[in-house]
């Protein structure tokens, strides 16, 4: 069987494709906001109960998620996540009301918790510590890639069908995703296509990184004053996109 020279960099392009589907379907109802609350008689007030379910879930279940991807796996652990919000988002064409979206849109944010994680974890597994950065800033890139397409895409499914469609075109993408996902995602420990050369340049760069994660938070926190503002501009600027995104 062939090798692949620079495997690891298909890897990250399978984890952007699953975050820009991921935002896909998070913005999906943002984009159809107009059409749903006129033709469900939905008032602003109870688009914000819609919205508040899916933050809520959301929240609740990354340290869940995360626990979950830890004891299944990052293949498994993913491709269960990505079919969950999958069969979610396409079932958000079957609601008619504002509590029936709320359901299930606050079911797709419990299933799009481990997106994240997820893609940390695997631009862990794939990555050596000094190409780490890098890595994450590829498959977030995928995060504005979806909310740019969510609008075209979800005027297009309206104006040639309805706005259900645009909600089942979503939730299919999103299991296709997660069908090549299980086909093609293997640790590089398992993966044949990856040279030796390159799997020794992951794992042993990787043996350096863990070695760093014996400093506690609280040493952390002493040793750099910084670490404190990011994380704090981080959360505001969390805060700050999902506003836009929702309402705008």
């Amino acid at each position: 069987m062939g090798k692949i020279k620079g495997l690891r960099w298909y890897m990250i392009a399978l984890v952007t494709m699953g975050t820009i589907l991921g935002y896909l379907t998070r913005n999906t109802i943002a984009a159809a906001a107009p059409t749903l609350m006129q033709e469900l008689h939905i008032s602003t007030q109870q688009y914000s109960y819609i919205i508040a379910a899916y933050s809520a879930c959301y929240t609740i279940m990354q340290p869940v998620a995360g626990y979950a991807l830890d004891v299944l796996g990052t293949k498994v652990g993913y491709a269960f996540f990505a079919v969950a919000w999958a069969i979610f988002c396409g079932a958000t064409a079957l609601a008619g009301s504002w509590g029936g979206l709320a359901i299930a849109r606050g079911a797709v944010g419990a299933a799009e918790a481990a997106m994240i994680p997820a893609g940390l974890k695997a631009s862990s597994e794939w990555f050596p510590a000094k190409e780490r950065s890098i890595a994450v800033g590829y498959f977030n890139v995928g995060s504005s890639i979806g909310g740019m397409i969510a609008p075209p895409l979800v005027v297009w499914a309206i104006v040639m069908h309805s706005w259900q469609m645009a909600f089942i075109i979503s939730g299919v993408l999103s299991f296709a995703w997660a069908m090549c996902w299980l086909i093609f995602y293997k640790h590089p420990r398992d993966q044949k296509r990856l040279s030796e050369e390159e799997r020794e340049y992951i794992i042993g760069g990787q043996a350096t990184w863990k070695s760093c994660l014996v400093k506690s938070w609280f040493r952390l926190k002493k040793s750099s004053k910084s670490v404190v503002a990011n994380v704090a501009k981080a959360s505001v600027n969390s805060s700050r996109a999902m506003f836009w995104s929702r309402w705008l």
